[in-house]
């Protein structure tokens, strides 16, 4: 499958086992997003007590 970056929005996303998720940025950079990393605060610290 081909799907080209576009400049202004995010051409697709994926997520994976665990709470992984991948996500094409606008302008063709890539985002990647632990599982983990989905339950912190802007702390950086966990948000489960």
């Amino acid at each position: 499958m081909t799907c080209p970056a576009d400049a202004a929005f995010e051409a697709w996303q994926i997520t994976g086992p665990g709470g992984w998720r991948f996500v094409s940025l606008p302008g063709g950079d890539l985002g990647v997003w632990s599982g983990s990393a989905a339950n912190e605060n802007s702390q950086g610290r966990s948000a489960e007590h």
